[in-house]
């Protein structure tokens, strides 16, 4: 009685120190999808293509300059290396509210807001 309540003891601690590895994963690696600055990058979106799982594209409110801007960055490789720039696509300073979609045949669509603080103006790309 006393060995079979030790093996059935043992066997539970084991079970439970397998399930407890498996059932939590370990956290995803982060890579860095931008240029380095000191300045924040928020606002983030990202898609894979639905036809090349290896092509992502992401965009993001970036302030590396100061005004606000819209930063976009690219992978070919499922995200393991990354290819970014901001958006020159601009009229006024000051850009935001970063959206990006993809279709099904893989073409994706960005959206931004370019304004002008000053007069009040607003565009939408």
């Amino acid at each position: 009685m006393k060995k079979s309540a030790i093996g059935l003891l043992l066997a539970t601690t084991l079970l439970l120190a397998i399930s407890s590895s498996l059932a939590t994963p370990p956290p995803p690696t982060n890579y860095r999808i931008c240029t380095p600055y000191p300045a924040h990058q928020n606002e983030e979106t990202v898609r894979v293509c639905p036809t090349d799982s290896n092509v992502v594209i992401a965009m993001w409110r970036d302030l590396r300059l100061g005004p606000r801007r819209i930063g976009i960055g690219r992978s070919t490789d499922a995200g393991n290396s990354w290819t970014d720039s901001l958006v020159r696509l601009v009229r006024f300073d000051y850009q935001s509210d970063p959206s990006l979609e993809v279709d099904r045949e893989g073409n994706f669509f960005a959206c931004f807001v370019d304004f002008d603080v000053d007069y009040h103006s607003t565009y939408f790309y």
